[in-house]
């Protein structure tokens, strides 16, 4: 879909039926996709956060039980997209 569509920006889960989200961002950045990209994951992991950190991948946002976990993924797609926008001009 990426390749057909416009996205703003992407969120992913890092648990995927064939690939991991850290695979699929290093695949998409290879092939020259700079969409934002945001893992939004309930996996609780230091080293995920920091490969993730360390690759580029924009924001990490740890899932919770807590509603509030949603206004911070909000808040994360509309900082990540304003800010890609405002360079695009």
């Amino acid at each position: 879909m990426i390749h057909n569509q416009h996205f703003d920006c992407l969120v992913s889960n890092y648990v995927m039926p064939r690939m991991n989200c850290l695979e699929l961002y290093k695949v998409l950045r290879a092939e020259g996709c700079d969409v934002p990209f945001i893992l939004f994951t309930c996996l609780d992991d230091e080293g995920v956060a920091n490969r993730a950190h360390v690759m580029g991948v924009e924001s990490y946002i740890l899932k919770s039980s807590s509603l509030e976990v949603y206004n911070l993924l909000v808040q994360s797609v509309v900082s990540l997209v304003s800010a890609k926008m405002s360079i695009r001009g």
